[in-house]
């Protein structure tokens, strides 16, 4: 025989309410969170504002907003055939610089050059200016080089005028009233009162001084004593000037 079914029946009205649930917000999200419940979206937006920024921050250089527009090279190689060189005459190199002699200085114009000194000599000649104490040499109308000398005070006005070298020493003794002077070096000898010459016991130049004649410094007498005619014969340590081997002119003025 069947037991009967003795579990105890529920009673619906026993049974309690459910507790109240939580309101949910039933709004639509906004688009920009819709894209960005996807990950690949959202990675491309990141990417998208780190570039923004980027750009924003750093800015455009000003080349980029305003580009360079290059030559034409056709008018670069018209320009360098066009361009003239220099003519290599006008390279100064050591072989090719010209000596002060080379160049010589243009002889200007002065008062004192008048009739009793006409006509201007030739080839090498000497100036000799009492008054500015100097000695310049001269090559036909120009100026060689130019020496500062002490005339001696004693020294006669026939000294001044239009002469002509008569003989060359490479030393010799002067003398005169109170004084000897032994070995004068570098003598040209312009007339038997009048001679260019070493003056060896000088220490200044350029005013006059009571002994000697037209004195130099030795250094500058040497110089010029190789530079005047006549030439002196090697070996040789004097030499008188001839028809055959004439000395240079010598103009004294004051």
């Amino acid at each position: 025989m069947t037991e009967p079914d003795v579990t105890p029946q529920s009673n619906l009205n026993d049974v309690p309410e459910p507790a109240a649930w939580p309101e949910r917000d039933v709004r639509r999200p906004g688009w920009f969170m819709t894209v960005l419940r996807s990950p690949l979206s959202a990675t491309l937006v990141f990417l998208l504002l780190v570039v923004v920024a980027a750009l924003a921050g750093a800015g455009l250089p000003e080349h980029v907003i305003a580009p360079h527009t290059p030559r034409d090279p056709g008018v670069l190689n018209v320009s360098v055939v066009t361009n003239t060189p220099n003519p290599t005459a006008t390279i100064a190199t050591a072989a090719s610089s010209p000596t002060a002699s080379a160049t010589p200085a243009p002889l200007p114009t002065d008062d004192w050059l008048t009739g009793r000194y006409l006509p201007r000599p030739e080839g090498k000649w000497i100036e000799i200016d009492l008054t500015n104490q100097r000695l310049i040499a001269h090559e036909d109308a120009n100026s060689a080089f130019t020496i500062t000398i002490a005339s001696v005070i004693s020294l006669p006005e026939a000294a001044v005028g239009r002469f002509q070298v008569s003989a060359k020493y490479r030393q010799d003794d002067f003398s005169g009233p109170g004084y000897l002077l032994p070995k004068v070096p570098w003598v040209v000898e312009i007339s038997p009162d009048v001679s260019i010459l070493g003056a060896y016991w000088l220490e200044h130049f350029g005013k006059p001084v009571p002994n000697g004649s037209i004195n130099l410094p030795p250094d500058e007498a040497a110089r010029l004593f190789e530079w005047v005619d006549p030439p002196l014969p090697e070996g040789s340590e004097s030499v008188a000037s001839s028809e055959a081997n004439p000395g240079g002119w010598v103009l004294i003025h004051r």
